[in-house]
């Protein structure tokens, strides 16, 4: 049996996301013999501090009891930063003291800044003895896994990108000069570089050229970003959707001409992901593991993050030249469908899982949420 924890697959954020691909795969559902029974127990979801505490509570509960009641061989954490980390990390040194093999699985882009420059001496030996002791960590790029190296020496580290649905035939039409943002109204998201840079391409456009529209969608200080809009001179060209269904931001997908997410700091986005597959091209920073899947000129556009004019050479070079951007989505429809597809992550996954002991014989299960 596995145990899986980590935050509510209905919630936001790119945590959620991820989970609620592997939810729709079937990972939490009746499976093949061949594969693994899987409980998923939540441990945080959108709700005040103190509804959050009791739920860690009852998490911590649950893992006790799993423990007591069933043989629980595996159990598989997901983490980002701060409070996240923190969390997981007592449910982890909690399962190794009930004999269990543990998995640490790290999605937060802001891990590094938050060891280096958010903790102190004693956090920072807290985080490296929690990698050091876990039995696998799972990284989402080859950029993450040699910086968990650099913590954790002797740790083993392995590479699982996140999954993304691969629809066989995107249903694709792109209205001129929209640009689309999913992700976090949060100037570590680059949403507020990406506001300037369409402000000053704006005014170099040749009289004639579609006006060129920005749509966000996502949580955050949305009035805020409205006022800086406003005063860049475009508000009237931004779109406010808020967090939108999947149902929705396909639909977005679909519209979009671009997509944009000029982050600072960033794991491997899933509305990056999802806009590959959704064969929308894209223009992305080169943070976290997204150059390890993004070839600059060949999948998308890659620019320095925080680099506003570069940001807006790119959106020049990109927005209405059609024959380069099929060119560009085409390229990355394919990548993403030979390493980032459900099914293909769901297969490294299992292999991961039985790896941890060869000994064991295959381990039939299914798995369910509790709601």
């Amino acid at each position: 049996m596995i145990l899986m924890m980590g935050t509510d697959p209905r919630g936001a954020g790119g945590i959620a996301s991820v989970l609620n691909v592997y939810q729709q795969a079937g990972l939490f559902e009746k499976a093949d013999a061949s594969l693994f029974y899987v409980t998923y127990v939540t441990t945080h979801r959108e709700a005040p501090p103190w509804r959050n505490g009791l739920l860690w509570v009852t998490a911590v509960g649950a893992l006790i009891m799993a423990r007591i009641r069933r043989p629980i061989q595996i159990v598989h954490v997901h983490s980002a930063s701060r409070g996240s980390f923190l969390r997981k990390s007592v449910l982890l040194w909690l399962a190794r003291g009930l004999g269990c093999r543990t998995v640490f699985h790290l999605h937060g882009g802001g891990f590094q800044t938050f060891v280096e420059q958010q903790l102190g001496p004693l956090g920072r030996w807290w985080v490296r003895e929690t990698l050091s002791h876990v039995t696998l960590v799972l990284a989402l790029s080859e950029r993450w896994r040699d910086y968990i190296l650099t913590l954790a020496p002797a740790t083993r580290v392995e590479i699982l990108p996140n999954p993304v649905a691969i629809e066989s035939t995107p249903i694709r039409r792109p209205e001129p000069g929209r640009i689309l943002f999913l992700g976090r109204l949060d100037p570590r998201k680059g949403v507020y570089d990406l506001v300037t840079a369409i402000a000053a391409v704006q005014r170099t456009l040749p009289a004639g050229s579609p006006e060129l529209r920005l749509v966000v969608a996502g949580d955050g200080d949305g009035p805020a970003l409205a006022e800086f809009a406003d005063r860049a001179g475009i508000g009237r060209q931004l779109e406010r959707l808020g967090w939108i269904s999947p149902v929705e931001r396909n639909q977005q997908l679909a519209r979009a001409s671009l997509f944009v997410l000029p982050s600072h700091h960033e794991g491997l986005p899933m509305s990056m992901l999802e806009a590959m597959s959704a064969r929308v091209p894209i223009i992305v920073s080169s943070v976290g593991g997204i150059p390890d899947l993004v070839t600059h000129g060949v999948h998308g556009l890659v620019v320095p993050p925080g680099d506003i004019e570069a940001l807006g050479a790119a959106l020049v070079q990109l927005v209405f030249n059609h024959p380069l951007q099929e060119a560009l989505a085409s390229a990355a429809r394919e990548r993403i469908g030979s390493e980032c597809a459900t099914e293909i992550v769901m297969s490294r996954l299992h292999s991961l899982w039985q790896s941890l002991d060869p000994k064991d014989p295959p381990i039939s299960i299914s798995s369910k949420v509790p709601t």
